[in-house]
């Protein structure tokens, strides 16, 4: 299997240099387009969150909360500690943050790789920022929907959680918590550092994806999606934003939103494309998790069975409530 995911990764690597010596103007504007989505929302909307959430470690509240939700995350999903502290802040600030954590406190030892693999399971989320305002406000035009979106996503990041501890082999977890080291000058700078580190890590898997998007999208990749999911008596919208939102949520989104699919039809279909993440999300994730000893493969199980689980929980909803 790995030979042949090789293979194929060196095709498709190949068949995008020869697209852009065809046709380098459309995918220097992707690139540029890239540049401006990176510098006008991904940085802005990431960057405070990476310095705010070292800050925070270092001042103890990483501890504080650690303590405090140390008996829900044992309990739930066999997780150390630090597991509910993640969890936490990957609600709050969404994607990668904490795929970031995850990497920072194995890298400071806190956790092994057993242990993050276990968080990396139920801690990868979005953020209600994105959710309620760009998908719910913006895209959808409809909060409710947004409110849909982000509960059952959380829901399923939960449950994917106790799924994953009760599939994967028992082990006693450790009671490390994240260190107090204060704030002076010297771990303002690490901090600082490390989040502009880390950001310009997700503007570059941004950038690439934004290219591989407009690379699909010229191959007719995404119109056969639409064409496809037409022939089975779905809004030909809905399959072709699915199929952007496996590459770039965002996208998938927006495409889904424009699509005059049904709210029915719609929320359900977005709630996965968020709690999957998309390919983009993967591979920023991947970036640091990778630190970890979390592979890859185990990231995109994980990731996929929330995706399914935020399909179905939404499904419902959507049928109560719109």
């Amino acid at each position: 299997m790995k030979k042949y995911g090789r293979f194929f990764l060196t095709a498709a690597v190949c068949a995008l240099l020869i697209l852009l010596a065809v046709r380098p103007e459309t995918y220097l504007d992707a690139v540029s387009e890239g540049l401006g989505i990176f510098a006008d929302s991904v940085f802005p909307g990431l960057f405070p969150f990476f310095v705010l959430t070292g800050l925070l470690t270092a001042l103890g509240a990483g501890n504080a909360l650690s303590k405090l939700l140390k008996n829900p995350a044992s309990r739930l999903f066999g997780a150390p500690p630090t597991g509910g502290y993640i969890l936490a802040m990957s609600m709050l600030s969404g994607y990668p943050v904490g795929a970031k954590l995850v990497a920072d406190f194995y890298r400071d030892g806190i956790i092994d790789e057993y242990e993050a693999s276990t968080v990396t399971a139920f801690a990868s989320t979005s953020g209600p920022l994105f959710v309620l305002g760009t998908i719910g406000v913006k895209m959808l035009g409809d909060y409710s929907s947004g409110l849909i979106i982000l509960v059952t996503h959380y829901l399923a990041a939960v449950l994917n959680g106790i799924i994953f501890r009760a599939v994967r082999p028992k082990r006693e977890t450790g009671v490390c918590l994240p260190k107090v080291t204060g704030l002076d000058g010297k771990v303002f700078n690490d901090v600082i550092s490390s989040a502009l580190s880390s950001v310009l890590r997700v503007g570059a898997c941004i950038i690439v994806f934004n290219m591989i998007i407009v690379a699909l999208g010229e191959s007719g990749v995404m119109g056969l999606a639409g064409k496809a999911s037409e022939a089975i008596g779905i809004c030909g919208g809905l399959g072709e934003g699915f199929a952007s939102g496996l590459v770039e949520v965002t996208k998938g989104a927006y495409v889904i939103a424009n699509s005059g699919a049904d709210a029915r039809s719609a929320v359900p279909v977005i709630s996965l494309l968020v709690s999957f993440g998309g390919m983009s999300v993967a591979l920023q994730s991947m970036t640091f998790l990778s630190e970890a000893g979390v592979s890859a493969g185990y990231y995109l199980v994980t990731k996929t069975s929330q995706g399914i689980i935020s399909f179905a929980l939404a499904t419902v909803a959507a049928l109560i409530f719109l």
